[in-house]
């Protein structure tokens, strides 16, 4: 029995610091563990919710990964090496009475020593365990100081997702409204300058969304604030602009180019996220071509077939992604970016 605890301590030990190690250190995602439980917890507000991107609880699901996540790397180790302590009858004993300490005294001296509050009226007996016990306390103020440090660039990188956001945001509440406010009666260069910058941005923060997947569980409920919407509805713009507006009138390709494949970084950076059944419709086509009066190419017949049954696979996964964060197409439309203290001429 004492050697099974020795064992499950063990095991459980390298396989918490392994994960730990992994997703800390190692900017390309997260631990097997780290991820069984972001995907769980993830599950766990969808059936809550029934997976309405409007209801504020999921705003709180990043929150909730990231303590569950602390929580349960510190109570793995936690029991690790109450059972490493378990093996030994003697290795930790009363301070007072010199008594051998049973298994939840174990339990309650390693708590203690973990949490570097000292050792408390329990004491390890013999060098081998004296040692150990001193590595325990350092190993437990590592962690939680490891912990902080991990959580501060994500806190960070929540920021610069909604700042991200905000700015895209801020250029029109649906892809066509985008397209609208960016022509100037000649041309669309006017993007240009807009593009260069989110471009720059968008690739940050793929990045980021790499390193840190739980970023991709940060929800917002509000439209103007959520990334998912806003880089489809973005996505949606470039789509226009390479395939149905006239090349005269188009913006600079390498501006466009760029936002295009930062998204498409962004595309290759998701786990778990899976392509709708159906492509979704294309744009409002009349609509553009009644308010900016151009004529849009590749709209009718086989040449708007073709074309969108090339574009199939990425505006399904886009389609995908916007429903795994509990909207649906027709949420690309959200409300017109403007506050109360917005001066309009």
């Amino acid at each position: 029995m004492n050697t099974i605890f020795l064992i499950t301590g063990i095991v459980l030990l390298v396989a918490v610091t392994f994960d730990f190690m992994q997703t800390v250190f190692i900017p390309k995602g997260a631990g097997f563990l780290t991820q069984s439980i972001t995907i769980s917890v993830a599950l766990f507000y969808k059936l809550l919710t029934g997976n309405d991107g409007s209801n504020k609880l999921l705003d709180y699901k990043g929150l909730a990964i990231i303590v569950t996540m602390i929580t349960t790397w510190l109570t793995l180790i936690w029991f690790s090496v109450t059972f490493i302590y378990a093996f030994d009858a003697s290795s930790v004993i009363d301070g007072q009475t010199k008594e051998n300490a049973t298994f939840i005294e174990k339990l309650y001296f390693a708590g203690y020593t973990l949490s570097t509050l000292g050792l408390g009226e329990y004491q390890p007996h013999g060098k081998f365990w004296m040692v150990f016990t001193s590595i325990v306390s350092v190993t437990g103020f590592t962690i939680v100081t490891i912990s902080i440090t991990y959580i501060v660039p994500v806190i960070n990188n929540i920021i610069e997702k909604i700042t991200l956001s905000l700015q895209i945001a801020s250029m029109g509440e649906s892809p066509e409204k985008m397209l609208i406010n960016g022509y100037d009666g000649k041309s669309f260069e006017g993007l240009s300058d807009q593009f260069s910058t989110l471009s720059s941005s968008i690739f940050r923060y793929a990045k980021n969304h790499a390193a840190y997947p739980i970023l991709h569980h940060v929800h917002s409920s509000d439209k103007d604030e959520n990334t998912i919407l806003k880089l489809v509805s973005l996505d949606e713009v470039c789509t226009l602009l390479l395939y149905h507006i006239p090349e005269e009138k188009c913006m600079q390709k390498i501006s466009l180019q760029q936002v295009r494949r930062a998204i498409t970084f962004y595309l290759e950076s998701l786990r778990n996220v899976k392509k709708s059944e159906e492509q979704p419709p294309p744009p409002n086509f009349d609509l553009l071509e009644e308010t900016l009066g151009i004529r849009l190419k590749n709209r009718h017949g086989d040449d708007l077939e073709k074309l969108y049954k090339k574009l199939g696979p990425r505006r399904q996964l886009l389609k995908g992604l916007i429903e795994d964060d509990g909207f649906n197409w027709q949420s690309l439309k959200g409300n017109k970016f403007q506050r109360d203290m917005d001066i309009m001429v």
